[in-house]
């Protein structure tokens, strides 16, 4: 009778408190944070490092995968591997003693030993002319060279040149610029001229 007398003492001891849970929710939250292990922050940043470390094995690995084809093609220059045919052109200036334009387009072919043989169109201060060129080619190994080139009309010696040379594109291209210019008096024209040339053919 005091049961049915007091229902409410019955269902409170029966059904749950709205605190009830509260502090063992709390600590079941903390254990699975404990679990779950460092913030998101945290891991991102780790993410970032590794990924930055990644970068840069990858950026030095292509540097220098990059350097041994220009390695293997310098070990490749000789004077027999520039042989061939070759067109050309140079200009610049020529100083006597007021400047005066200067410019070229010709041919040339060199053998396997660095000897030249060639012509070429040649102008000055707008005045044209026919040359013959003759001379030598020293190649070196990392594809450098120096030119020694005499020039003749008509077979007679008008000037020697000497060219500081430089080759690329596989021994198919070369650049070079003019480091004296001698009369055949021995005198020196001072000169700024630069010289472009392309290998025709690789015939000997």
């Amino acid at each position: 009778m005091w049961v049915q007398d007091h229902p409410n003492i019955i269902a409170s001891s029966v059904l749950p408190h709205p605190w009830a849970g509260t502090s063992s929710s709390a600590n079941t939250s903390g254990t699975q944070s404990k679990l779950q292990g460092p913030a998101p922050e945290i891991q991102q940043e780790e993410v970032i490092k590794r990924n930055l470390a990644r970068a840069g094995l990858v950026v030095a690995a292509i540097c220098t995968l990059s350097m041994l084809p220009l390695q293997a093609h310098a070990g490749q220059c000789s004077q027999a591997t520039a042989a061939g045919n070759w067109a050309y052109t140079y200009n610049g200036t020529v100083f006597v003693p007021n400047p005066l334009p200067i410019a070229a387009v010709g041919h040339f072919h060199q053998d396997a030993k660095g000897n030249v043989t060639g012509s070429q169109t040649f102008t000055l201060g707008g005045v044209a002319e026919q040359e013959d060129i003759t001379g030598t080619v020293t190649v070196n190994a990392d594809c450098t060279g120096t030119a020694t080139i005499q020039v003749f009309v008509a077979g007679q010696l008008q000037r020697t040149s000497v060219l500081s040379v430089a080759y690329d594109s596989d021994l198919t291209h070369g650049r070079a610029i003019f480091q004296s210019v001698t009369l055949p008096d021995g005198s020196h024209l001072p000169v700024v001229i630069t010289f472009d040339a392309s290998r025709v053919s690789s015939k000997n």
